[in-house]
Order: C-alpha cells, then structure tokens, then sequence
C-alpha cells in the first residue's frame, strides 16, 4: 500500500533559492510534494489550503523582513508541524524566533550534501514534534527544542521519581505533563492508572486539607475517601511547585519512600514502587537551602533531576 504523499511548504524571496530547494526535494524523495512561496501571505495561503506537515523558512527577505512574525504563528497553529530555518545567519536570530523551530541548517552549494542535510533536520525536527506535541486532557503541548532536548533521555523507561525544576515561567508544569505522557506511551503497561496532578500552593502551610488530598480522610470519619496517592498506585502523579509543600507533608512523602510504602489516612496501604511520581521546583543554588524543602526529602524521594534552561538560551 502507497504511503500519502507529504506536502512541504518553503518559504524563501529569492527565486533562485526555490528552484535549489525543488531540485534538492525531488533528491530527497519523489514521495513529496514542495509547495514554493516567495512572500509570507504566500506561505500563509498555502498552510491554510493544504495539509502541510513540514515548513522549511529563510529568515532574511526583502524590505528587511524576516520571517520570524510567520514561523510564529505557524507554531502557535500548528504545533505538530516541523519547522526548520534555513539560513546562514543564524547567529543574528532572534530568541523567540529559535524557540519557534525546531532545527536550523544552513544553505549548501552542492546539492547532493544539501539534500542529505534536509533529510536528517527533518526527520530530527519530526522527532522533536512526536515528544513535543503530546496531547493533555486540556490543550496541546508545545515545548521549545531547548528544552525539549532536556527531557528526551527521561522519556524512556524511568528508574525513580524525577525532580524539574527552572527559572519562573519556563513551563515546568507543561513539561512534566509531556514527560508523563511519554513515559505512559512508551510503557503503557506499567502505568495504567491516570495521570493525577496537584499544584502546591502558598497556602497549603495553613490548610489541612491537602493532607486529605493526598493521605486520603480518616476511615473512622464519615467522608472517608482514597487521596491522590493512592489513586495515583499503577499511574503518575506530578505535584506542581512542591516546594511550597507543608514540611510535615514532605516529612511523611519522605518516610513513605524510605519504607517502600505504607498505609494511608483512610487505612489503605500503598507501595511506593507502584507509581512514580514527577515534582516541579523554583531554581535554586541550592533547593535543601533556598527552598523550602525538608532535610534529605529530596534525596529520598528523588531518582532523577532535571533543569530547564531558559528559552533564550
């Protein structure tokens, strides 16, 4: 059975370039169909009609206009479609504009060495976007290559529970969100159970409360019912911003971890070693101190650490 064609768009204002790029497409494989446009309302045309799913751009057009405003709104629209820069001045890019694509290559005179250059940045870019685009409850994920990179090693089988943690507004939720999707497809098996998640706040030091959210209620007690981490036995639960956890919460994760399990407010007895759990932080120099951890939470309850870089970087 015939594989569908793929329908690519490049976007580039030089003619001379379109007509390389057709030539080093056709090198590539006949199973593609290049879509050419010179200008951005061009390229927008095009991805509105047709089902594109992998976009090579210039940076640099005419009238000192870049295509920065353009890949932008392609990724924002469409966040499982490749994109890839071709450009040799890459260095002048503009953050946002980095944190748009996926992979950026340079433009090369022999085109044998060009084709085999595009082949390998789009079948990096489309893994890029497998990890990238996974589906929460709610919305899509887009996570910038930067990071992106970051989680890839943690998307396979995990030994223990995992620490991310980044400058403020980084996305360390949406991460954690994308890491657990990719662990439960890639061993559906262990991780049968939902993904739970239970976003820490300023106020959980002065509220009870949370102890029932994730203990469970006393059996003896009329509402009596099971908290997240027993829900959360054969799943993943990530606890979002977990260094604003009460200390006495984190002096019993600890000690559960320590023990390999133990029973719950409501009687039951969990494993630790059924679930895994993904808890994001503040960066900090250094969490035990900065943070509001307690002594030797961290390195009881965590396997794995894992630090975002800043989008710009």
């Amino acid at each position: 059975m015939k594989s569908p064609m793929e329908k690519w768009l490049f976007l580039d204002d030089q003619a001379s370039e379109r007509e390389i790029m057709n030539i080093v497409v056709g090198d590539i494989s006949h199973g593609i169909k290049l879509y050419l446009a010179g200008t951005i309302s061009e390229a927008r045309d095009i991805l509105k009609r047709n089902a594109i799913s992998v976009i090579l751009s210039d940076y640099y057009l005419r009238n000192n206009i870049t295509s920065e405003r353009f890949v932008a709104e392609a990724r924002a629209a469409h966040p499982e479609i490749p994109i890839i820069v071709v450009s040799n001045r890459t260095e002048e890019h503009s953050p946002v504009f980095r944190a748009c694509a996926d992979v950026t290559i340079p433009k090369i005179d022999n085109i044998a060495a060009y084709a085999k250059v595009v082949s390998t940045a789009v079948s990096k870019a489309k893994q890029l976007r497998s990890l990238e685009t996974a589906k929460t409850e709610t919305d899509g994920v887009y996570i910038a290559p930067a990071i992106s990179a970051m989680f890839q090693r943690h998307s396979r089988r995990a030994s223990g529970n995992v620490l991310i943690t980044s400058a403020p507004g980084m996305g360390r939720r949406v991460v954690a969100k994308a890491l657990a999707h990719g662990l439960k497809r890639h061993d559906p098996g262990r991780y049968p159970a939902s993904t739970l998640v239970y976003r820490a706040s300023a106020r959980d030091s002065e509220d009870a409360a949370i102890h029932r959210i994730l203990f469970g209620s006393p059996a003896a007690s009329d509402s009596a019912r099971a908290g997240l981490l027993e829900k959360a036995q054969d799943g993943i639960l990530i606890l979002d911003d977990a260094h604003l956890l009460p200390l006495s919460v984190q002096k019993r994760l600890k000690r559960l971890w320590q023990d390999g399990g133990g029973a719950m407010d409501n009687g039951v007895n969990i494993r630790t070693s059924r679930s895994l759990v993904i808890l994001t932080s503040a960066r900090t120099r250094t969490l035990n101190e900065e943070a509001e951890f307690e002594r030797g939470f961290l390195q009881n309850v965590i396997s794995h650490r894992m630090v975002l870089p800043d989008i710009a970087e």
